[in-house]
Protein backbone atom coordinates (compact mmCIF):
# COMPACT_ATOMS: atom_id res chain seq x y z
CA UNK A 1 0.00 0.00 0.00
CA UNK A 2 1.43 3.34 -1.02
CA UNK A 3 0.46 6.52 0.78
CA UNK A 4 1.98 9.81 -0.21
CA UNK A 5 1.08 13.39 0.47
CA UNK A 6 -0.45 14.61 -2.79
CA UNK A 7 0.55 18.19 -2.01
CA UNK A 8 4.24 17.36 -2.25
CA UNK A 9 5.60 18.22 -5.63
CA UNK A 10 9.28 17.49 -5.10
CA UNK A 11 10.94 14.28 -4.13
CA UNK A 12 12.93 14.59 -0.93
CA UNK A 13 16.56 13.99 -0.29
CA UNK A 14 17.12 11.36 2.41
CA UNK A 15 19.41 13.74 4.31
CA UNK A 16 16.79 16.49 4.65
CA UNK A 17 15.18 16.87 8.03
CA UNK A 18 12.25 18.94 9.13
CA UNK A 19 13.15 22.40 10.34
CA UNK A 20 13.22 22.72 14.09
CA UNK A 21 11.82 25.83 15.75
CA UNK A 22 15.17 27.65 16.04
CA UNK A 23 15.94 27.12 12.35
CA UNK A 24 12.43 28.26 11.46
CA UNK A 25 12.90 31.48 13.44
CA UNK A 26 16.32 32.11 11.91
CA UNK A 27 14.92 31.83 8.37
CA UNK A 28 12.90 35.04 8.82
CA UNK A 29 14.53 38.34 7.91
CA UNK A 30 13.76 41.77 9.37
CA UNK A 31 11.03 42.53 6.82
CA UNK A 32 9.34 39.19 7.57
CA UNK A 33 9.21 40.02 11.28
CA UNK A 34 7.82 43.52 10.64
CA UNK A 35 5.13 42.00 8.40
CA UNK A 36 4.26 39.35 11.01
CA UNK A 37 3.93 42.00 13.74
CA UNK A 38 1.74 44.20 11.53
CA UNK A 39 -0.48 41.24 10.63
CA UNK A 40 -0.90 40.38 14.31
CA UNK A 41 -1.81 44.00 15.09
CA UNK A 42 -4.34 43.95 12.25
CA UNK A 43 -5.82 40.67 13.46
CA UNK A 44 -6.17 41.98 17.01
CA UNK A 45 -7.78 45.15 15.69
CA UNK A 46 -10.33 43.16 13.65
CA UNK A 47 -11.00 40.94 16.66
CA UNK A 48 -11.73 44.01 18.78
CA UNK A 49 -13.97 45.43 16.05
CA UNK A 50 -15.90 42.16 15.81
CA UNK A 51 -16.25 41.56 19.53
CA UNK A 52 -16.65 45.05 20.95
CA UNK A 53 -17.09 47.41 17.97
CA UNK A 54 -13.85 49.05 19.11
CA UNK A 55 -11.35 50.03 16.43
CA UNK A 56 -8.03 50.66 18.15
CA UNK A 57 -6.44 52.27 15.07
CA UNK A 58 -9.32 54.74 14.81
CA UNK A 59 -9.13 55.34 18.57
CA UNK A 60 -5.40 56.10 18.50
CA UNK A 61 -5.30 58.11 15.27
CA UNK A 62 -8.81 59.57 14.89
CA UNK A 63 -7.42 63.11 14.73
CA UNK A 64 -5.18 62.15 11.84
CA UNK A 65 -7.33 60.44 9.18
CA UNK A 66 -4.48 60.39 6.64
CA UNK A 67 -2.23 58.54 9.11
CA UNK A 68 -5.09 56.17 9.96
CA UNK A 69 -5.53 55.26 6.29
CA UNK A 70 -1.77 54.92 5.86
CA UNK A 71 -1.66 52.41 8.73
CA UNK A 72 -4.44 50.36 7.11
CA UNK A 73 -2.54 50.39 3.81
CA UNK A 74 0.73 49.31 5.46
CA UNK A 75 -0.99 46.45 7.31
CA UNK A 76 -2.65 45.36 4.07
CA UNK A 77 0.68 45.43 2.23
CA UNK A 78 2.21 43.34 5.03
CA UNK A 79 -0.51 40.75 4.51
CA UNK A 80 0.10 40.66 0.76
CA UNK A 81 3.86 40.38 1.32
CA UNK A 82 3.42 37.40 3.67
CA UNK A 83 0.96 35.80 1.28
CA UNK A 84 3.58 35.80 -1.47
CA UNK A 85 6.43 34.73 0.82
CA UNK A 86 4.42 32.18 2.80
CA UNK A 87 6.29 29.14 1.55
CA UNK A 88 9.74 30.70 1.75
CA UNK A 89 10.64 29.39 5.18
CA UNK A 90 7.75 27.13 6.03
CA UNK A 91 8.44 24.33 3.60
CA UNK A 92 9.14 21.02 5.19
CA UNK A 93 10.18 17.97 3.26
CA UNK A 94 7.53 15.62 1.99
CA UNK A 95 7.07 12.43 3.94
CA UNK A 96 8.74 9.42 2.33
CA UNK A 97 6.63 7.11 0.24
CA UNK A 98 5.64 3.84 1.87
CA UNK A 99 6.87 0.91 -0.12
Amino acid sequence: MQRHNTFCQKSIDENMEMLDFKEYIMKHNFLDWIAIILIIIGAINWGLVGLFSFNIVMFLFSGLPLLEHLIYIIIGLAGIYKLFTLGKCCRAPCPPKDE
